[in-house]
């Protein structure tokens, strides 16, 4: 019986063992898989594709809404040509080029000492501003012949910048204010929680960008507001 055993089992274990090269072939035409010839790309991922024209680039918040064409609804000017204008700032691509970049029949850098002046005349008459013209920050003496190009300047360079010798983070437009005059300690850049157009307005109309007495009138997001600190940062799409 032992005997009998021991031969039977030898009988059977080349149908159970060894590789299953044979078997696998003979798959291959319902699970290709599990073929040892199916072939493999050797070749590599696949090229990255060809970048389009840009259409859109992410700077200071508000700086295209509010300074490139405000005024546009004059009763002549159409909205897809104000539009078309937007458009020509956010497909500036090259930042050696954006205060010269076309903007309709003028470039950036006069169309925006045009505008801003604009804003610092909002608050003529006003008892807590009596300084009304020449209180914008950056602003120099009435006698030069450009007296808003300095600040005109900054916000053509539509980015953002961080200073990092300083520690404390609190202040958007931190870095710049301190550049043109307003001595402070902040490291600037944004974060989440910044209400970024209250700034804008300030700095725009009374010079100041640690102060927000000039406000848009909304506070916060009705969705809720982002975090700084929590994942993940921004409030639910709405």
């Amino acid at each position: 019986m032992t005997t009998k055993t021991i031969l039977i089992a030898l009988l059977l274990a080349p149908l159970g063992c060894g590789d299953d090269t044979t078997n696998m072939q003979q798959d291959s035409g319902t699970n290709p898989d599990l073929s040892m010839s199916h072939p493999v790309d050797m070749a590599g991922p696949p090229a990255a594709p060809t970048l389009g024209a840009q259409i859109d680039r992410m700077g200071r918040p508000g700086i295209n809404t509010a300074i490139v064409d405000p005024f546009w609804d004059d009763g002549v000017q159409t909205i897809d040509q104000h539009h078309a204008k937007q458009d020509a700032y956010n497909a500036a691509s090259n930042p050696q080029s954006w205060s010269t970049t076309a903007i309709g029949a003028t470039t950036v850098l006069p169309l925006f000492k045009a505008i801003i002046a604009a804003y610092d005349g909002l608050d003529t008459g006003l008892a807590t501003a009596p300084n009304t013209c020449g209180n914008q920050l950056g602003y120099t003496s009435p006698i030069s012949s450009t007296p808003y190009v300095t600040l005109a300047t900054v916000l053509a360079d539509d980015e953002l910048y961080l200073d990092t010798t300083h520690t404390a983070c609190t202040a958007y437009l931190g870095a710049e204010a301190n550049a043109l005059g307003l001595t402070n300690t902040d490291c600037g850049g944004r974060a989440l929680s910044y209400n970024t157009i209250d700034i804008t307005y300030n700095v725009l109309v009374i010079g100041t960008a640690t102060t927000t007495p000039i406000t848009s009138g909304v506070g916060s997001d009705g969705d809720g507001s982002p975090s700084d600190t929590a994942f993940p940062y921004l409030g639910a799409p709405n």
